[in-house]
């Protein structure tokens, strides 16, 4: 599997350079990269068959964007190690094509794109590295999807949206017989940092009756270095009925040669009509850049089980995350 990895990515430079000359002209190809991994160590009690401490490779990104008038294609591919073989494995995140002016004060994505459903959460939170949003963490919602899409701000009011149609599935799910989704998100910012939003997405793969509805409300602050966020979901699984439900609230400070300090907490229940079945999930620790685009983020999460039966879960790790 790493020899596909290999494979997959010197493809896509290949096929950069390829390119470039052909498209040479008012801006040439633009490649980058993120990557970020840990080593870490389970400081549990607990017995389990999972490795208990070492290195291990969260995500790897591979973009390669062209631009020219008001156009602009980009492609992704992350590399995963959830899936399939449970080693790393290359799926296309981003493959899609952005038109600014199509739409008057838009801009519209066409092909495999993000929904705005995590991104926009992300952003606020700003350490994907370390742990994923909320909504993308429980699968509630989908980072990336293929269909149209269309974002964009309405004049200096502070407000911005976005909506997409797709096909209602995932990029690491195929395309299923009768799929469909939507998602649409839209958010203010105040000139005195002050920030809220709400969104909602409607999914179905096309293997079910009903659609899989996840609803969200947010409300925060920023100003320099500093922002605080909370926000509340609510996931219906719809070929079961399961309502679930979700509060996260973060946030960031700086402290000074020691970059940022960062602090989480999701309580989440995955069954409201069950009892005991909730987690609540700690995290923290520091951001430190140690040269631009190279950060190093120390940090500890610890999960803890609503049924008394389970025992908490804690673990020690040290990211090391780059941008190129």
């Amino acid at each position: 599997m790493m020899k596909g990895v290999l494979i997959g990515a010197l493809a896509g430079v290949a096929v950069a350079a390829c390119l470039a000359p052909a498209f040479a002209g008012e801006s040439a190809v633009q490649t980058g990269a993120t990557f970020y991994f840990d080593y870490f160590a389970s400081l549990s009690d607990a017995d389990s068959s999972e490795a208990e401490r070492g290195f291990r490779v969260r995500r790897s990104y591979l973009t390669v964007k062209k631009s020219w008038d008001d156009l602009m294609f980009r492609f992704t591919t992350d590399v995963d190690t959830k899936y399939g073989t449970d080693n790393l494995n290359v799926f296309v995140k981003y493959a899609y094509l952005q038109w600014k002016g199509l739409i008057p004060g838009a801009t519209v994505l066409i092909g495999q794109h993000s929904p705005g459903t995590n991104a926009w959460t992300e952003k606020r939170w700003g350490l994907r590295s370390v742990s994923m949003a909320m909504s993308d963490e429980r699968k509630w919602t989908h980072s990336a999807v293929l269909g149209v899409g269309a974002k964009g701000e309405c004049g200096e009011s502070g407000l911005s949206y976005a909506v997409s149609i797709n096909n209602g599935n995932g990029y690491k799910s195929p395309l299923a017989r009768d799929g469909q989704g939507f998602a649409g998100r839209i958010a203010w910012a105040g000139n005195s940092g002050l920030i809220v939003s709400g969104m909602a997405s409607s999914n179905n793969p096309g293997d079910a009756d009903d659609a899989n509805l996840y609803f969200e409300g947010s409300g925060g602050f920023t100003q320099g270095t500093a922002s605080c966020l909370v926000q509340y979901g609510r996931f219906e699984d719809g070929p079961s009925g399961v309502v679930a439900t979700g509060i996260s609230a973060f946030a960031r400070v700086g402290a000074g040669d020691l970059g940022q300090l960062f602090a989480r907490i999701d309580i989440v229940d995955e069954d409201t009509d069950t009892a005991s079945d909730g987690e609540t999930v700690l995290t923290g620790g520091f951001d430190i850049e140690l040269s631009p685009g190279f950060h190093l983020q120390p940090n500890v999460r610890v999960v803890n089980h609503e049924d008394g039966n389970e025992d908490s879960e804690t673990e020690a790790r040290l990211t090391f995350f780059a941008g190129i």
